[in-house]
């Protein structure tokens, strides 16, 4: 399919073998590789064409669903359609692979600054604050309204410093960027 973009519009600089490259797009996507082990130059230019969907202008998204869809394995288009979609139509958050390299790092810097903010408000968590509440659950039997929030504000600065890593290991792979109109 001419004017489709493929691997080497990717921002990633990959192994120059078929199989390497297809191990470290499984890796990305987050697919198993026993899933894409034996789908060649057709798996490579679909789990292309999901990375970039986002990008990509209506026909194009056709066209790249039509791509997807000729695989062999229904497991593989069940999984590579899901993720094009969800990060186009749903959030595009879901798929850190297919945000820009400027939303990666404007989403870095808001996760950053979050979990800064909360250490210097006092609430990262502590062995101590950890403790003292599950002393207080023990002497009231019970979870305190004080706890819960306490729990609710530690899980999320924890979700915002995992997301911190994840977008960070993400541009990492980005490094030594490539030009693509794309990104």
């Amino acid at each position: 399919m001419t004017g489709l973009p493929n691997v080497d519009d990717l921002p990633y600089y990959l192994p120059r073998d078929t199989e390497g490259q297809l191990k470290a797009l499984a890796g990305i996507l987050e697919i198993p590789y026993p899933l894409v082990e034996n789908t060649g130059d057709a798996g490579l230019e679909a789990m292309a064409l999901t990375i970039l969907f986002r990008h990509l202008e209506k026909r194009e998204r056709d066209s790249a669903l039509r791509t997807i869809h000729e695989l062999q394995s229904r497991e593989l288009i069940g999984r590579l359609r899901r993720k094009a979609t969800d990060t186009t139509f749903v959030n595009k958050r879901w798929g850190v692979w297919s945000m820009t390299n400027e939303e990666l790092e404007n989403d870095k810097v808001f996760h950053d600054m979050l979990v800064k903010i909360g250490g210097v408000l006092g609430f990262t968590f502590s062995a101590t604050g950890g403790r003292d509440l599950a002393k207080q659950m023990v002497r009231e039997r019970r979870l305190p309204k004080r706890g819960m929030v306490t729990i609710v504000i530690w899980l999320s600065l924890l979700s915002s410093h995992n997301s911190s890593v994840k977008l960070g290991e993400e541009l990492e792979r980005r490094t030594q960027q490539k030009s693509s109109p794309y990104y």
